[in-house]
């Protein structure tokens, strides 16, 4: 089966288990306070655990060296983003949504709708990459998106919420750990069935982040309620998320190919991935904290993960074509 093929039947599968959460919060089964509570045991306790025993399997100091570039992939893919709103916000944005349509341009689901594709895809290994990703992409979150929706200035709150990341505190332990225990070491008995006992009970924890995650969007999503018609802002938050910023990434890794400056193959085609997902659920809680266009953010996750269904895998198509 093509990567394409792939990618259309674990949207499917995304779409269904989303349809669910949908389903439960339309329906009343969850309630606001109880999708809150999911969200944030899969931001703080999940997702940390599946980083941490991830990358405890999967780095070494050969990979970490020869990666070291990968989260820089997932900062540029933000950045990116931002630069285009920037560029866009007079055509399709009014001055008041402008931070919050600067803010979604930018906000790439990097994390929870792309594990399961790369999971699929190329196992272990390419999680590794997700994760990676991820803590490039947090860093420019916290700093210059939080700056975006604070009219250019970054609090020390935001700075604060970087710096006790769950995710990127397990990023740095998962990595400390890798290089420091010795793969195959000999340990004491009791020691190495407590170890094993733990890391089982950590990766059980991990592996409940993507339906989980899955479970949260739907319900997040099914909170909302929508125009049949998309506003003009909406609309070109949609257009750059899902048309414009994978287009330039294609181009870019095209480009480099062609001047022999091509990037290893995986992380390159996760990366493209990532440049073409939706906009992120965070999207929606982030403008609410900081104050802007909340209305705006619900309706550019919920066209965008739709639109996102036809455009990915014709997204992923285009680069196996072309790598």
């Amino acid at each position: 089966m093509s990567e394409s093929a792939v990618v259309v039947t674990k949207i499917a599968a995304m779409f269904a288990v989303m349809l669910l959460g949908y389903a439960a919060r339309r329906s009343g089964r969850l309630d606001a306070a109880t999708t809150a509570l999911l969200g944030t045991a899969t931001a703080d306790v999940c997702l940390p655990a599946l980083t941490f025993a991830q990358l405890l399997a999967t780095v070494d100091a050969r990979r970490l060296a020869a990666g070291w570039f990968v989260p820089l992939l997932g900062a540029g893919v933000i950045v990116l983003g931002q630069i285009l709103g920037r560029l866009c916000r007079g055509w399709f944005a009014t001055p008041e949504q402008a931070p919050t349509f600067v803010f979604l341009s930018s906000l790439a689901n990097w994390i929870y709708l792309p594990l399961p594709i790369v999971a699929a895809l190329h196992g272990a290994v390419g999680v590794q990459v997700v994760l990676l990703i991820n803590v490039g992409a947090q860093l420019v979150l916290w700093t210059v998106g939080v700056a975006t929706l604070r009219g250019g200035r970054v609090d020390r709150q935001a700075l604060s919420a970087l710096a006790k990341n769950p995710g990127l505190l397990a990023a740095v332990a998962g990595i400390a750990a890798a290089l420091l225990l010795p793969r195959g070491a000999a340990f004491p008995g009791l020691v190495a069935h407590a170890g094993e006992a733990l890391l089982d009970a950590i990766t059980l924890v991990g592996s409940l982040t993507i339906p989980l995650s899955l479970v949260v969007t739907g319900a997040q999503l099914g909170a909302g309620r929508f125009d049949a018609r998309p506003s003009r802002a909406v609309a070109g938050i949609v257009a750059i998320r899902l048309l414009l910023a994978p287009a330039i990434v294609l181009a870019l890794f095209w480009a480099a190919q062609r001047a022999g400056l091509a990037l290893p193959r995986l992380p390159a085609s996760i990366a493209v991935l990532v440049a073409a997902m939706p906009v992120a659920v965070s999207g929606g809680i982030l403008t609410a904290r900081y104050h802007q266009d909340t209305t705006l953010a619900a309706q550019s996750i919920l066209y965008s993960t739709l639109g996102s269904v036809v455009t990915v895998p014709v997204v992923v198509w285009i680069f196996d074509s072309i790598a």
